[in-house]
């Protein structure tokens, strides 16, 4: 089957696939279903979360909805694998997304698999290796990608009842039904090779777990999903690579700096990471001072005047991390107010340059002439070249004062890693 890719192609094709003339009523008509979602990509801005609940709750008896990682949502989950369920049986499971950012889709696979009955089914959707229609970040950080045939392979002792695609190809579609009996499954499953995006090979699951420098530290990563920040790996995935930078400072006393407060879930993140540390949060509105707790203090300041950065600096800050407005200006002028005020070692963090970079999702951020990344990228020059900028390059005197006093410059997905001489 397949399905133009009218807009809006993505709740289009899952309407469809719903429709009874797609899913008799024999397979969903009257049943307990499970419906799962990872409600933090762009494809539920069209509210594809609320619309398929509505869709399934029109035919089934009884509908259970479970969200994957939502930064918004304290009470949503983390990975497909991880996931709490509600009491199973269930007769029918809906996954729309989930297994793209597993570690080990085999394991998410085992945890479907219990969740529902012998002789029940159960609908996947998966992404293809072809990336998205329009630029998304979150898609763009999947760890799995699924063509037709791979959900197969992970549930190989179901049957197949329906496979589907999206035309062009972007989303893959499989209906399978668990045996009905023990008797029918066999004991052993091989491990299948899937599509690893990160590289766009095939491997196994047990194969990408060796691959890339930065699969060694997870601790951080971990608490951030706990935390429910958006740096995580099932979001921006920053805290991975974080890690490798800011592990020598984890049973330190110092004061870790971090402009943008939002709803406080990186500033508990960074208190639980250092338990020696002071955390300051910097951010505009007075209500992120309930944030404040044991060693985190919250102060309300506005990051687009140069007196506030300026304050910060009796802070005496080992870490500085920027990740308030993302406007052009604002990057900028944070850095250059407050690098010099780190010590030797000390780490400044500029988050979502993505704003510089992707003008499609990121609009109204370019209010200065040079962006954020190009100033980052012209730090980099002087500090990789040990030579000034030209007295004509924009910014001229603050990008060549801070690349002749930094060490390092790290880019990563998203963020500039600066190290300080």
């Amino acid at each position: 089957m397949n399905c133009d890719m009218n807009a809006p192609r993505y709740l289009t094709f899952f309407q469809q696939l719903l429709s009874p003339n797609v899913l008799s009523p024999e397979l969903l008509d009257g049943k307990r279903v499970l419906f799962i979602s990872d409600d933090l990509t762009m494809l539920d801005m069209m509210n594809v979360f609320g619309i398929a609940a509505q869709l399934l709750g029109e035919r089934a008896q009884h509908v259970d909805c479970v969200k994957l990682f939502d930064s918004n949502q304290l009470d949503s989950q983390g990975r497909l694998e991880d996931a709490v369920f509600p009491a199973p049986p269930y007769d029918f499971i809906v996954l729309l997304d989930g297994l793209e950012k597993s570690w080990n889709p085999c394991r998410a696979a085992e945890h479907l698999d219990a969740a529902l009955r012998p002789g029940g089914a159960c609908m996947l959707l998966g992404r293809t290796p072809e990336d998205a229609p329009q630029p998304d970040i979150y898609l763009a950080m999947d760890r799995w990608r699924y063509d037709a045939g791979d959900f197969e392979q992970l549930f190989p002792d179901y049957r197949v009842l329906l496979d589907a695609s999206m035309t062009p190809a972007f989303l893959t579609a499989s209906v399978l039904q668990k045996p009905a009996t023990p008797s029918e499954a066999s004991s052993e499953k091989a491990e299948p090779a899937l599509h690893y995006h990160p590289t766009g090979c095939r491997i196994t699951p047990s194969e990408a777990e060796k691959r890339g420098f930065f699969q060694r530290g997870r601790e951080l990563d971990e608490l951030g999903i706990a935390c429910h920040t958006d740096k995580c790996s099932l979001a921006n995935d920053f805290l991975e690579k974080y890690e490798f930078f800011l592990r020598p400072f984890r049973e330190k006393e110092f004061c870790l700096i971090e402009l943008g407060v939002f709803r406080g879930a990186s500033t508990h993140l960074w208190k639980e990471y250092f338990p020696h540390a002071s955390i300051c949060g910097v951010d505009i509105d007075p209500a992120c001072t309930r944030y404040a707790e044991d060693r985190v203090s919250i102060v309300t300041a506005d990051l687009g005047k140069p007196a506030a950065l300026r304050q910060l600096r009796d802070l005496h800050p080992s870490i500085i991390i920027d990740d308030a407005s993302h406007l052009w200006s604002h990057q900028i002028m944070a850095m250059r107010e407050l690098y010099s005020c780190l010590p030797s070692g000390g780490l400044y963090i500029m988050e979502d340059l993505t704003t510089s970079l992707n003008s499609y999702m990121f609009q109204g951020f370019d209010n200065y002439f040079i962006s954020a990344y190009t100033f980052c990228e012209n730090v980099a020059r002087v500090a990789a070249s040990r030579c000034p900028c030209p007295p004509d390059a924009p910014l001229a005197s603050a990008t060549t004062a801070i690349g002749m006093a930094t060490d390092m410059v790290a880019i990563i997905t998203g963020s500039c890693i600066f190290v300080k001489k």
